[in-house]
């Protein structure tokens, strides 16, 4: 009886302790993806009305993306300043494809080069090939335009991506869809991208890990009983 009782004890602790504790430990953001920097000086234009830019990457796990960033140079004209939106698109031949996440900052005209990117994202992706595109808005997000953000990115990093697009604003088209900004690959441009993200492992519901603790005071009466048996 009682070596039932000790195997039933050591089976419920290595449960506790190989699902428990990693639930109660909180998930470190790591770099899925880090160029580097691409310098102080940059020549890949990205503008509102004639040019988008992304890189492709690759992963064989699944991640949950909390934060994206873009190394980016501003203009030096403070109002060129402005909104730009990240998308995360999916990969189609190995050009940027349908936007699958986006979120929206925003760039100074006049300021430091440096980091620019969103924060407190929850973008979940399988194992697969993605795009990131940095993409300048207009001043205005409906009607008419008269100016918009610009910036510049392209420079040479330590780590380049697998690959970069550009896309061109159509002429005679409307810059508000998508359809006018056809993706073309431009290997000639490097851009700085960082990607923070966190493993989706599943993490057991608290109802499920207050049943596994319960066992504890049940370890520790058996341990007494089996004292008091020697």
């Amino acid at each position: 009886m009682m070596k039932g009782l000790r195997r039933r004890g050591a089976t419920l602790l290595g449960i506790v302790g190989c699902v428990a504790l990693p639930a109660l430990v909180s998930a470190e953001p790591v770099r899925l993806v880090d160029t580097g920097p691409s310098g102080p000086v940059a020549t890949g234009l990205v503008d509102w009305n004639t040019q988008w830019l992304a890189g492709e990457f690759s992963t064989s796990n699944a991640w949950r993306i909390t934060r994206v960033e873009g190394w980016m140079v501003p203009s030096g004209v403070e109002q060129f300043g402005g909104p730009v939106r990240i998308n995360l698109l999916s990969d189609s031949d190995h050009l940027p494809s349908d936007p699958l996440f986006s979120t929206i900052t925003s760039i100074p005209g006049v300021g430091p080069t440096g980091w620019y990117g969103q924060s407190g994202l929850n973008w979940t992706i399988q194992p697969g090939t993605f795009w990131l595109s940095f993409e300048a808005l207009s001043h205005t997000s409906s009607g008419p335009a008269f100016s918009g953000t610009t910036f510049a990115m392209s420079g040479t990093t330590a780590r380049p991506l697998a690959n970069r697009a550009s896309a061109q604003l159509l002429s005679e088209c409307n810059f508000r869809e998508r359809s006018c900004w056809p993706w073309a690959l431009d290997n000639s441009i490097d851009l700085g991208v960082r990607i923070f993200a966190e493993p989706t492992s599943p993490v057991p519901e608290p109802s499920t890990l207050l049943l596994l603790l319960g066992g504890l005071p049940f370890i520790r009466r058996g341990r007494r009983l089996l004292a008091r048996s020697h």
